[in-house]
């Protein structure tokens, strides 16, 4: 299940699909997502247009907002959710992207609903193994929005510094 791929090398520049995968689409998924397009933006601008980044849930209620807690995490990176509707992940989703879930437990779940999908998790793709689940913030503290945004933010960095070989 861990990811080891890495982008580079000459040629025409492929697109590479992430989908973010949490539990309902409202809270870390987005959060990755809104994280992953913007150290794409100022980290390497180069390789920015060759990803097509999104997210979804496994128990999303379909055009949700973005909860409270995420959108005011998310606004401290400077940030924002606005616009964010959840989505229910589906088997289609997954084809041709690299399925980045929470948790291992995630994962696993995706490979049922879509077997032979490219899935990993979030600290697997950081290259930490699968010990490190992103928990869950909903209903939480803003402290607990704050620290969850900040892993994500932390696993985000690791993944893309790793795939893209950026130093």
């Amino acid at each position: 299940m861990n990811y080891q791929g890495r982008i580079g090398g000459a040629g025409i520049a492929p697109l590479y699909t992430l989908l973010f995968v949490c539990s309902g689409n409202t809270c870390r998924s987005p959060m990755a997502a809104t994280l992953a397009r913007a150290w794409l933006n100022k980290s390497a601008p180069e390789h920015a247009e060759r990803f097509r980044v999104s997210s979804a849930g496994l128990a999303a209620s379909p055009d949700s907002p973005a909860s409270e807690g995420a959108i005011e995490a998310a606004a401290r990176q400077g940030l924002t959710l606005d616009g964010h509707r959840a989505r229910m992940l589906t088997p289609e989703m997954t084809r041709g992207a690299l399925v980045v879930t929470m948790t291992r437990a995630q994962a696993d779940y995706v490979l049922r609903l879509a077997p032979g999908a490219r899935v990993t998790t979030l600290a697997a793709w950081a290259g930490l193994g699968d010990g490190e689940d992103v928990r869950d913030p909903f209903m939480g503290s803003d402290v607990e929005y704050h620290a969850c945004c900040e892993q994500i933010k932390r696993l985000i960095d690791k993944g893309f510094r790793r795939m893209l070989s950026v130093t």
